[in-house]
């Protein structure tokens, strides 16, 4: 048998050489220019990324800068309470640095009561979901307290540590102590009403009601005593009944005061100056200016009163056998000095005003204070005392 010629094998690509079939020239070139236009759009997207990188830079600088230089405090509380962020005017305010305020929570600078009513702050504002505000205290590490209205607002954490709160810290001190100075000088004027009418009763009952007393006794004895006794007994009745007009028109002075508006500063002092002496013994001049009756009705009325209250101090404490008023402007205050030679006092133990009638010195210093002016003493024991109270020469 005659062996069959082979049949010519087919031609293949052994497997595993990685080729493939050929393209077309055209293929390739569409495939080329297909990764340009990919490379040109890679390159442009990179581009903008870039810009927006650069955009958002500048942005975090700018608000980081608004940040820090705000006048009012910020600080950023994170889920447990701790401070995330906080700008330099809070860290000014609460008086430590700010790298040591974070990571602390804002409730250690307060006292126990304080902290609780933040905790309960926090959790309303979670609860409402908005902006609220309260009034808090804050203790600095140097001791100084300071009042802060908080303006808290919630915020979505972007970590782990949950929900948190923006707080604005608004230093309300000043605010504070003004409030404290008004209450105070609020009582100050209760307490001098009230010793006004104890005075105003005094004298009505020491003074006035004695007197009309004694004329109504006498009145009656006219029945029965003789007729030639009859005549002493009514000079005797009308030198009463004089003195009891006397000390009602002294009152109705203390209380009105016509002459201080009618002629002036100078004649209500001299006026004031002369009851006085009548019932103390003690001399008092008066150098005041005669044109200072054309005062501003509030500054007359309020230096005629500073007047009686120091005036009445020396007749009450000093035991003094003189004493001066001098009333005179300098530099657009008015200064008026009362000098004593007394038996002085201790200046630097003035007490706070009680009912009783320590209003006093103490007081006048308040409301001196309270109208942007001053108060100065100069006195110690056995050395009489000079007070100077000086004031603006137009009141706000």
């Amino acid at each position: 048998m005659k062996n069959k010629k082979p049949e010519r094998q087919r031609e293949s690509v052994p497997k595993g050489t990685g080729k493939s079939p050929e393209r077309s020239s055209g293929d390739v070139k569409h495939l080329l220019q297909e990764l340009s236009v990919h490379q040109e759009e890679l390159k442009a997207q990179n581009e903008e990324l870039r810009r927006s990188e650069v955009e958002l830079s500048l942005v975090r600088d700018r608000y980081k800068e608004l940040f820090d230089s705000a006048p009012v405090g910020y600080v950023t509380i994170d889920g447990r309470f701790m401070i995330r962020e906080a700008n330099f005017a809070a860290a000014s305010l609460l008086g430590i640095h700010r790298n040591n305020l974070i990571g602390n929570p804002l409730s250690k600078f307060m006292d126990r009561e304080h902290a609780d009513a933040y905790h309960l702050h926090l959790m309303k504002v979670r609860k409402e979901g908005s902006r609220q505000s309260c009034e808090l205290e804050f203790c600095r590490p140097d001791g100084i307290l300071v009042h802060c209205r908080l303006e808290t607002s919630p915020y979505v954490g972007e970590d782990l540590s949950g929900n948190g709160w923006r707080i604005v810290l608004v230093d309300i001190t000043d605010r504070k102590r003004a409030e404290a100075a008004l209450r105070k000088l609020a009582s100050d004027l209760v307490m001098a009403e009230e010793r006004e009418r104890k005075r105003i009763a005094g004298v009505l009952h020491d003074d006035i009601a004695q007197i009309l007393a004694a004329v109504r006794m006498r009145l009656e004895l006219l029945r029965d005593i003789p007729s030639d006794q009859k005549d002493k007994t009514l000079l005797e009745t009308k030198d009463l009944l004089l003195g009891s007009i006397r000390e009602t028109r002294a009152l109705m002075n203390d209380l009105g005061n016509p002459l201080l508006f009618d002629l002036g500063l100078k004649a209500a002092c001299e006026s004031l100056a002369d009851r006085l002496m009548d019932k103390h013994p003690v001399r008092i001049s008066c150098d005041i200016r005669d044109e200072y009756k054309r005062l501003d009705p509030d500054i007359k009325i309020f230096l005629f009163q500073l007047t009686r209250e120091l005036l009445n101090n020396v007749m009450r404490h000093s035991h003094a056998r003189n004493a001066c008023v001098t009333i005179g402007m300098e530099d657009g205050h008015f200064r008026l000095k009362v000098t004593d030679d007394g038996v002085g006092f201790d200046s630097q133990t003035l007490g706070t005003p009680t009912l009783e009638g320590g209003f006093g010195l103490y007081s006048i210093r308040e409301r001196l204070i309270a109208m942007n002016g001053s108060l100065s003493i100069e006195s110690a024991p056995g050395t009489g005392t000079v007070v100077t109270a000086i004031l603006p020469a137009a009141l706000n």
